[in-house]
Formats: C-alpha cells, sequence, structure tokens
C-alpha cells in the first residue's frame, strides 16, 4: 500500500471523506461480528468470562439513544440546564499557565468554536506549551522516538495519544515521523503474525488499533492505512459488540478496557471517513456499555470493579466511569437514560471548589527510565485538591449531559 509522507496526503485524505461527516445518531445494533487473539501487554484488561465479571455486565434499564434524556439531578442541583453555584474552580482554569487547560476550558466546558479569536490563539499556544514540549522532548534528530512505539508511556503511540487529547492542532507534518512508528508497527509482519483467534474470537488488545486510529484522525495526520486499521477493528469484533485479548478459550464476553477505546476511534472514522461499518461498530460497541449501566455486571447488578468508579488522568488504555462517559459525550450519547447512574456517581465527587480530583493514576512522573514513566506529571493524586485535567473532562460531561449551564459557566469566567 503507497505510503504518504507529507502535507498533499494529509489533504487527500481529508478531501477523499470530505463528505463523511454525520450527525449524531442513537446507539443502535447490528453490524458483524468476527473473531480472533492476542494478548500484548494489557495485563487485567481480559477477564471476559461468559457474564463479563472481567470486565463487562450490568444493569440496563431501557431506552435507547442520544435522544432521549432524562430529567438530571445532582450535586449542580436542579433539572438540566439550572443554575449553578459559585464554582470558583472556572476562574482557576481560565487563569491556568498551561494553554492545554486554558484552550480546553475554551473548547470542551464553554463551548467555543474554531473561529473564536481566543481559541485560536490557545490552540496555537498548546504548540509550544511546556506539556508538549516535554512530550515531545525525546525526538531525535529524523523526528523518531529511539523506543519502541507502545513504550510506556514515552513511546511514539503514547505520545501521538496524549498530543491529541491535549487538542494539539491539526496538520503538523513534523508528526509524521512518530505516525510512521505507530504505522510500522501495528501493521507490521511481526506484530500482525501474532494476531489468531481462538474459538471463533479474536483475541486482540483493541485498545492499540482504536488509539491510533483517534490520535491520527485527532491530529489531522491520517491516511489511508487508518482505514485498514478500521477494517480490522470492524472484523475482529466480538458478537456482544466489544473486542479482549483473553486467549482463555472459555473467554466470551468483551472487556470495557480494550472496548471503549476502539469505539472511540471508530466512531471518529464513522464521522470523518463517512464510513458506515465504522459507525454501526462504534454503535455495537456502545451497547456493550450502556447495557451494563457503564459500570456494572448484567448478571447481579454489582460493581464490576471498584477501580471505575475512580478518577483518573489519563487513563491511557484503562477504563473508568469518567474515561467512559468522556466518549459517550464526544459521540452525543451520554444522555441515554442508562448513563444517568453513572453521571451522579460523577457529580458525587465534585470539591468544594467546583472541581474534581484524581483518586488514581497509572503514570510515574519520574526521572527514572522504567515502563511507566511519564514525561509529564498530570496534577497527581490528591482526593481533596482539584485536578485540573479532571476537572475539565468533568466539567465537558456534565455540560454535554444537561446537568450544568455553559451559558451559566460562561458567565462565571
Amino acid at each position: 500500500m503507497r505510503r504518504a509522507t507529507g502535507k498533499r496526503d494529509l489533504s487527500g485524505y481529508r478531501s477523499k471523506h470530505r463528505s463523511g461527516r454525520r450527525r449524531k445518531e442513537p446507539c443502535g445494533s447490528g453490524g458483524e461480528a468476527p473473531t480472533g487473539t492476542e494478548a500484548t501487554g494489557a495485563a487485567g484488561a481480559g477477564a471476559g468470562n461468559g457474564d463479563g465479571t472481567g470486565n463487562g455486565t450490568g444493569n440496563g434499564t431501557g431506552g435507547r439513544g442520544a435522544d432521549k434524556a432524562a430529567a438530571s439531578t445532582g450535586a449542580f442541583g436542579g433539572a438540566a440546564g439550572g443554575r449553578i453555584p459559585a464554582m470558583p474552580v472556572l476562574e482557576s482554569l481560565a487563569q491556568s499557565g498551561d494553554p492545554v487547560v486554558r484552550s480546553a476550558l475554551l473548547v470542551r466546558v464553554l463551548g467555543r468554536t474554531g473561529n473564536d479569536p481566543a481559541v485560536r490563539r490557545e490552540r496555537e499556544a498548546v504548540r509550544s506549551s511546556p506539556v508538549v514540549r516535554a512530550l515531545l522532548s525525546e525526538r531525535d534528530a529524523e523526528g523518531r522516538i529511539p523506543l519502541p512505539p507502545y513504550a510506556k508511556w514515552r513511546g511514539a503511540h503514547w505520545v501521538l495519544v496524549m498530543l491529541a487529547e491535549c487538542g494539539y492542532p491539526p496538520g503538523d507534518a513534523a508528526l509524521l515521523p512518530l505516525r510512521e512508528q505507530v504505522l510500522d508497527w501495528l501493521l507490521g509482519r511481526a506484530h500482525r503474525s501474532r494476531i489468531r483467534a481462538i474459538e471463533g474470537r479474536v483475541r486482540r488488545c483493541a485498545s492499540q488499533e482504536g488509539n491510533a486510529i483517534y490520535a491520527l484522525l485527532a491530529l489531522g495526520i491520517a491516511d489511508e492505512r487508518v482505514d485498514r486499521l478500521a477494517g480490522d477493528l470492524c472484523r475482529w469484533q466480538w458478537p456482544d459488540g466489544g473486542w479482549n485479548c483473553d486467549v482463555r478459550p472459555s473467554a466470551r464476553a468483551s472487556s470495557f478496557m480494550e472496548s471503549l477505546i476502539p469505539l472511540r476511534g471508530l466512531a471518529l472514522h464513522g464521522r470523518v471517513a463517512g464510513d458506515r461499518r465504522s459507525r454501526v461498530a462504534a454503535e455495537r460497541a456502545a451497547e456493550l456499555f450502556l447495557t451494563r449501566a457503564m459500570f456494572r455486571r448484567r448478571r447481579d447488578g454489582g460493581v464490576i470493579d471498584e477501580e471505575f468508579l475512580k478518577l483518573h488522568y489519563p487513563c491511557y488504555w484503562r477504563y473508568d466511569i469518567l474515561f467512559g462517559l468522556k466518549v459517550m459525550a464526544e459521540q452525543g450519547w451520554v444522555r441515554d437514560p442508562r448513563c444517568e447512574e453513572a453521571l451522579s456517581v460523577l457529580e458525587s465527587k465534585q470539591l468544594a471548589d467546583g472541581g474534581f480530583a484524581a483518586e488514581g493514576k497509572y503514570y510515574r512522573a519520574t526521572d527514572a527510565a522504567r515502563s511507566g514513566r511519564s514525561l509529564v506529571d498530570w496534577g497527581g493524586t490528591d482526593r481533596r485538591r482539584t485536578n485540573p485535567y479532571v476537572t475539565l473532562d468533568a466539567l465537558f460531561v456534565l455540560g454535554e449531559a444537561g446537568r450544568l449551564s455553559r451559558a451559566d459557566l460562561a458567565a462565571r469566567t
């Protein structure tokens, strides 16, 4: 397959799929459900027993579709869109020295568009922000990172994922060497030779392809190879709508940790590329979460994993309710009634200043060269102190869910 290596290829991919933007639709069902295997490095992501106890089950409450919003109550009080008390955290976020925080506040929380001069200014500032400089600091003279692409959390794969999370401006050809590292890995013979089916299901760490699809599209550096990754995920999708890397033949339920990120990537691919197959696959995957109220087992209604109820940033390939609700909000599905309980759990964690704490973390902010090292300290963990990144995601989710008013938020910043 021809490899794209410059800006002409980026615009070509965008123009090829220019007509692909679709309206947001309710979650549905349908599509195909193939099979297969690979259990690389996603320890704990499997756990797919027949009832999904390792990563998926719970009590569905009926109802389908983003257009079926329920009345909201919780920490902000009153019905959806009601007025909220003073939130000192908004001023703190607005005055942050981190352009990543200021940009996300404007776009994701306050809902301003790219035509807004303040948004353009802050987005451009993200490019040279301390966070971005740290993420890209290990590139060599050729623009590559001399580590395996999946090296946690400094390899090219994770750097691109976090740049996308930070709202890095799209279309930067300087990121193409990192793209090549990721795609050479995911589409390389050595990697793909380990993908196999067991008992009719492909046992694949699908979060890897999902994150790559999402990051490359969000950063505006996708080419036709992203279509191939999306097609792979559609073929590997399990009958229940998700994915799993558990190689045990008895594992027949999908993993929350290996299903949320493919959902996110395929949903974005469906919108940007106008790919109906990706869109349907994403809708099927959403049902895996919605029928389990985002965190409950279907078998007995119990909590799948208590860690799912803690808030983290970044989640990388792991799952918690905030990350799950964030992905639902991005697709316009967070007003589905089956998100209500998880939204209430999230609201209950609001601090006195209106912010939210990081209750756990999956990285080490250290100078030691070891797996799990992050070049960025994402605010640490302290249950009594607001974490700006967790707060931005939580406010985005609650705004999209109609549990707080963006007009009221804007009036307080």
